[in-house]
């Protein structure tokens, strides 16, 4: 018996009845499947709600297939039978699931323990095509993708979920429809969510990080202490709650949300990724090392551009913008209620909102730029540290562009302000 595994009450004639106290539940380990595209298919119930029905399961791609283009949706789902001496797992590994469903319809992959999509692909060029993958059903597991893809020519929802999601080398496509990376238990998560080495396109669909909810930061009117929930804590000390990194990511006129808590790790890691979207918003928290970390890259909004980092009290910033970032706020519609709002806060004797760029013209140029919008930066130090810190190279000037051009307003604040080196503020 697994003290980790689902409990079971068997429909045998045994008493489980405890001699004195609360009567018990049987523990029993789920099944494993996979989906292949060659069989033989086994141990597998009838569809279009699949289960396993022993160990080691398996399905092929082309049942289903036949079930989604006979317009069925379609769930996939660990169960405890037979043997039942596995973790409950799903695996699809080197396999195409390749559909033109006549309607719009659903695959859902339940598992117990962990998912994993490596080397495979789902693609629809019929009707929509939503995936779902839940993780983690039985409290402990993880999503994880590793050069693999997914496409929806004419839409397809995607919500990948588990105690932590990993994709590296993945290649996502939404056609208009939402994206959500988040997580299913309230507990600490020991990976949080790490993207990287990735394309995503939504056509215009949200992309939607960390917790369900709805992502706080102060351009959207709230706190990230007092909105917190919604970020998840990473439970591994050197992991960031969330992690982009080389990531190229196009929302089109959908909006970017969410957050991660690191514990001594970075709370939200920005690292070499083109963002693109209408509304950019993201919160992180971390009690070691930055709320959130900009290390290059470049984000680009029409609307809303948030960032709102916190430190708990460690010697690192709150939020920072390091070499070679540019944050670009264009709104040269003149719409209303536009913003690009920078906020980091420290409750230590670190810096709340620190800034750097390097040499003028070089990848290590710093540009913060807002066309016809409002601009705030703003950090705030508890203790003896200052609040806002913003530092260019003294090697060559312009390394670091602050640029309010055509900005309704401009307001840089903080506890205690510090400019060093060389730069340009516009």
């Amino acid at each position: 018996m697994n003290a980790t595994a689902r409990p079971v009450r068997p429909s045998s004639g045994r008493d489980l009845g405890a001699a004195a106290g609360l009567a018990g539940n049987w523990l029993l380990d789920p099944n494993n499947i996979t989906i292949s595209d060659n069989g033989p298919q086994q141990n597998i119930s009838a569809g279009p709600n699949f289960t396993s029905t022993n160990d080691s399961s398996v399905i092929t791609t082309a049942t289903i297939a036949s079930a989604l283009n006979a317009g069925n949706s379609v769930t996939v789902s660990t169960a405890s039978a037979g043997l039942n001496t596995q973790a409950g797992d799903i695996v699809m590994n080197g396999a195409t699931l390749s559909v033109n469903p006549p309607v719009a319809v659903s695959l859902v992959l339940n598992a117990d323990r962990n998912i994993t999509f490596s080397n495979s692909t789902i693609a629809s060029t019929g009707a929509s095509l939503g995936l779902d993958m839940n993780a983690a059903r039985s409290g402990a597991g993880a999503v994880s993708w590793s050069s693999s893809s997914f496409s929806a020519a004419n839409g397809g929802q995607v919500r990948l979920s588990g105690q932590s999601v990993s994709l590296n080398d993945a290649d996502i496509f939404t056609g208009g429809a939402p994206l959500a990376l988040q997580f299913t238990t309230t507990g600490p998560s020991p990976q949080g969510v790490q993207l990287s080495n990735s394309i995503v396109s939504t056509g215009g669909g949200d992309v939607r990080f960390g917790n369900a909810q709805q992502v706080c930061s102060t351009a959207l009117g709230c706190t990230t202490d007092a909105q917190a929930p919604w970020v998840q804590r990473s439970g591994d000390s050197s992991a960031a709650g969330l992690g982009l990194v080389n990531v190229t990511l196009d929302a089109g006129s959908g909006r970017v949300l969410g957050g991660g808590a690191g514990a001594a790790g970075v709370g939200v890691l920005l690292s070499g990724n083109v963002i693109s979207a209408r509304d950019i918003a993201l919160a992180g928290r971390s009690d070691g090392l930055e709320g959130i970390r900009v290390a290059g890259g470049s984000h680009v909004a029409t609307g809303i551009l948030s960032l709102d980092g916190l430190n708990a009290g460690a010697a690192t910033a709150g939020l920072s913008i390091q070499n070679g970032s540019t944050l670009l706020l264009s709104n040269a519609s003149g719409a209303a209620g536009a913003q690009m709002s920078l906020t980091g806060s420290n409750k230590g004797a670190s810096t709340g909102l620190l800034v750097s760029g390097g040499n003028a013209g070089s990848a290590n140029e710093t540009t913060i730029s807002a066309d016809g919008a409002t601009l705030r930066m703003q950090g705030t130090a508890s203790g003896v540290g200052i609040g806002l810190q913003a530092q260019g190279t003294a090697a060559a000037p312009g390394g670091l562009l602050i640029d309010a051009l055509g900005a309704s307003t401009a307001t840089l604040s903080g506890s205690n302000l510090s400019t060093s080196g060389s730069g340009t503020l516009l």
